[in-house]
């Protein structure tokens, strides 16, 4: 990927924040990222406000794009998804909670 097509991801992932707090009033709380997507914005924006790294308790790192935390999904390298993620309980078990 370019760095004008990162750029373009980056734009549609605002894009789509801003979409849900507007529809919704929420602010999404979770960004899938494909490894490949993952790996260009992390080479061309690391040094940016755009790509967060932190540091867990168990020495992991944790990254966040706009605030958001990233999930890295390594099963399909060009996906990008923002999204609003909550848990269901049917019974008082949880039954998502990904």
């Amino acid at each position: 990927m370019s760095r004008s097509e990162v750029d373009k991801v980056l734009v549609g992932i605002q894009y789509n924040i801003d979409f849900i707090e507007y529809r919704y009033n929420k602010y999404p709380n979770k960004i899938i990222l494909g490894v490949e997507v993952f790996d260009n914005i992390k080479y061309y924006y690391i040094d940016y406000i755009h790509l967060q790294q932190f540091v867990d308790n168990n020495n992991d790192a944790i990254f966040k794009l706009y605030g958001i935390p990233v999930i890295i999904d390594y099963n399909n390298p060009k996906n990008v998804e923002v999204c609003m993620c909550f848990e269901v309980k049917l019974n008082d078990e949880s039954i998502c909670n990904r």
